[in-house]
């Protein structure tokens, strides 16, 4: 074998099963709150929400339903992770998500979590789980209400047993 031909072999990457192959497949849902309403869904769909917001964040919902993370990074413009404020009074928002849009002056935030325990669950595969939607500025602060009720419905749905979600999945 030449030194060339080493080389080559050494680089080459093992035959296995690829990640992608062995992944599941996982749904994106609807949060369904105590009212049995799913609080994004309905947003997404009030008279006068513009068409091409709702269909650019229901097209990164699905991009990041079908190579959830780490697959997808979670700091793109398009997909964030939330995390915790340390400034006192503000609402920890760690395993949330939010999916974004920006339409001139007005930022679109559709906030998620991911369960990738959805069929311990009740779920039939791990979910990306849309809750609800807000709206706000350019260069302006989320209000921290908005963040308390996103925080609570994150909290309803991760204690609760089966996930309270619209089945089946709508996006």
């Amino acid at each position: 074998m030449t030194p060339k031909q080493r080389k080559v072999k050494a680089t080459a990457p093992a035959r296995t099963k690829t990640a992608s192959s062995s992944r599941k497949n996982w749904i994106a849902t609807y949060y369904k709150d105590a009212n049995g309403t799913a609080p994004a869904r309905d947003a997404l769909r009030v008279a006068g929400f513009p068409k091409n917001v709702r269909l650019a964040l229901e097209a990164r919902a699905k991009a990041v339903r079908d190579a959830p993370p780490p697959s997808f990074p979670a700091g793109s413009p398009m997909w964030s992770a939330m995390s915790r404020d340390r400034e006192k009074g503000k609402v920890d928002m760690s395993g949330i998500f939010e999916i974004r849009d920006k339409q001139g002056d007005t930022l679109y935030r559709l906030f998620c979590v991911l369960d990738s325990d959805g069929e311990s669950n009740g779920l039939e595969a791990p979910a990306l789980v849309m809750l609800s939607l807000a709206t706000k500025p350019v260069r302006t602060a989320m209000p921290q209400g908005v963040y308390k009720r996103v925080r609570a419905e994150a909290d309803r749905y991760l204690a609760t047993t089966p996930r309270p979600v619209f089945l089946p999945p709508s996006v």
